[in-house]
């Protein structure tokens, strides 16, 4: 499973990501910077597939993935979900996520939910079920699991905050356990799977920052921050 929330601000945005895999997998690098046709970007790096599951660009344009349990096997050859991002990273805008997604040859993808957020708007949410690329609903908490078990979303949606956001109770939910570590607590904790590290894009008038930190949020690792200068995106 992963948990991402947000709280928009007049002038930008925070977006907070739990990233959960099983204890196999491979420790993931901590954010670098990156520059795709002439966009600079920040981004952990997967060693496993060489992707991402979060990117911001110089612009404010963050873009997150969730994994979706399947419902079929994609035809071969399959690539990782985590390229998606570092395709598409380039973009200027939320609107153009949606097309240039539909674009890609996702077929070769197991199913992903794929957020966009920029300075000035909501964001917008595509859903990849394996067999076509459709608006999904943008309401935080977004959460994923390979499971597949309604009742742990259920159980996550739950425990958001009510009443008014503050980054305070956001930071507080993606480190909450409920009534319990458990497979159903946003930060999880599971026989074979738990949460492995915490991601906060913070966007402010002047600046875009990536904050990383390895591990499960509970244990309140040290953030390690990489910061651009925020930039207007390019004039059409």
């Amino acid at each position: 499973m992963c948990t991402a929330s947000w709280l928009i601000r007049p002038d930008g945005y925070d977006l907070l990501f739990n990233r959960d895999e099983l204890r196999t997998r491979p420790i993931a690098l901590p954010p670098r910077r990156g520059e795709r046709n002439g966009m600079r970007f920040l981004a952990p790096v997967d060693r496993q597939g060489g992707g991402t599951w979060i990117t911001v660009n110089e612009v404010g344009l963050c873009l997150f993935l969730l994994n979706r349990r399947p419902d079929r096997e994609p035809r071969a050859p399959q690539a990782s979900r985590g390229l998606i991002p570092l395709e598409l990273v380039d973009a200027s805008e939320v609107g153009e996520i949606g097309r240039r997604t539909a674009t890609l040859d996702l077929g070769r993808y197991r199913p992903f939910t794929l957020g966009a957020i920029a300075p000035g708007g909501p964001p917008a949410v595509y859903a990849w079920t394996g067999e076509a690329l459709e608006s999904a609903d943008g309401t935080p908490p977004l959460v994923s699991s390979s499971v597949g078990d309604e009742s742990l979303f259920a159980e996550r949606r739950a425990t958001y905050p009510k009443g008014a956001l503050s980054l305070r109770k956001l930071l507080a939910y993606q480190r909450s356990h409920g009534s319990g570590p458990s497979a159903a607590s946003v930060c999880m904790h599971r026989e074979d799977a738990q949460t492995v590290s915490f991601s906060h894009v913070q966007v402010t008038a002047g600046q875009v920052r990536l904050g990383y930190a390895p591990g499960s949020p509970c244990e309140r690792a040290p953030m390690r921050w990489l910061e651009l200068a925020r930039k207007a995106p390019p004039s059409r």
